[in-house]
């Protein structure tokens, strides 16, 4: 079967990576930084990377650990990283990135604060909204040449939105066949869907900076309720900006109760006219739900992979 080495591969990174000993993590700190680690913790979360955070003599910072196959993507990532702190939106600080034995390497500066998900008291949600729903509209000021999913230049790059959604579902398609996340019928109603979708809007779609992983474990929250920083930029791409929309109103949104419509008013004061909205986010809920089942299958998360099936199947009726 095509593709059929991904499953055995990832699980021999995710072995070694888990055999990563919290001193070995101790270590590369120490030896990226030059300084003296007092303190390391696994933190347990996010599918694509392995984290610590360790305490330092200069303060705490958070270790990422991935595959050496994802370094071109992190160097992506980091650039809409510093397009996104070049217009105000707070983010965390890089201190080193390198490939080394154990894979692709990152540290970062510790944000304090919680993250969103731990955040339930209704006057911080109200804030936290208000000033996030701020942020992503000014990260869709962030206006890009082109379409493409390496911000920095590194990949293909579509002048228009309907040949990048033609590019990125003939990617899906082959990587969901490869893992039998979706059967054939499926991948030709997403084609046959999506790509009608993305000739009725192309015309209105210009292309900026999205994050499209804005969900809660991703968004720091000080104690008074204002956003601290926007974590995980690995995600970004130039996209048209409803690319946000699949995981705030399937992970975000939800999690922010009545504070959501604080959210949807702040943005729509931001950006009044998104002509043709509704059928331009059907359109990213239809690409990144199918994109969702084939990562999460290869990922080996059968629970996410079936809440993705399940949001897919009910957009595509």
């Amino acid at each position: 079967m095509p593709g059929s080495w991904v499953r055995p591969q990832l699980s021999a990174y995710r072995r070694g990576v888990a055999n990563l000993q919290d001193a070995r993590a101790g270590e590369i700190v120490a030896q990226v930084l030059g300084l003296e680690v007092r303190s390391v913790r696994r933190i347990v979360t996010g599918f694509g990377s392995a984290n610590w955070r360790v305490g330092t003599e200069d303060g705490d910072v958070v270790l990422k650990v991935g595959p050496a196959s994802s370094a071109a993507k992190w160097s992506s990532a980091d650039h809409a990283r510093q397009l996104a702190g070049g217009v105000g939106i707070p983010v965390p600080e890089l201190l080193h990135a390198e490939v080394r034995d154990v894979g692709a390497v990152r540290v970062f500066r510790w944000v304090e604060g919680h993250v969103l998900s731990d955040v339930d008291d209704p006057g911080r949600l109200e804030r936290v909204a208000s000033e996030l729903a701020s942020a992503a509209a000014a990260l869709h000021d962030v206006r890009r040449p082109v379409f493409t999913s390496r911000l920095d230049g590194s990949g293909p790059s579509f002048d228009a939105w309907a040949g990048y959604v033609r590019h990125r579902v003939g990617q899906i398609r082959d990587r969901a066949g490869a893992v039998d996340a979706l059967d054939d019928a499926v991948l030709e109603r997403v084609a046959e869907v999506a790509f009608r979708l993305a000739d009725a809007v192309t015309s209105v779609v210009a292309a900026t900076v999205c994050h499209r992983d804005l969900h809660p474990d991703n968004v720091v929250v000080r104690p008074d309720g204002g956003l601290a920083a926007i974590l995980d930029w690995d995600m970004a791409e130039a996209w048209d900006p409803a690319g946000e929309w699949y995981r705030l109103d399937t992970m975000l949104l939800p999690h922010l109760g009545d504070a959501a419509d604080t959210f949807r008013a702040t943005y729509d004061r931001a950006h009044p006219d998104r002509p043709q909205w509704d059928e331009r986010c059907r359109l990213v809920r239809v690409v990144e739900a199918a994109n969702s089942v084939a990562n999460a299958v290869v990922l080996g998360h059968d629970e996410y992979a079936a809440r993705s099936k399940s949001v897919l199947e009910a957009t595509l009726d």
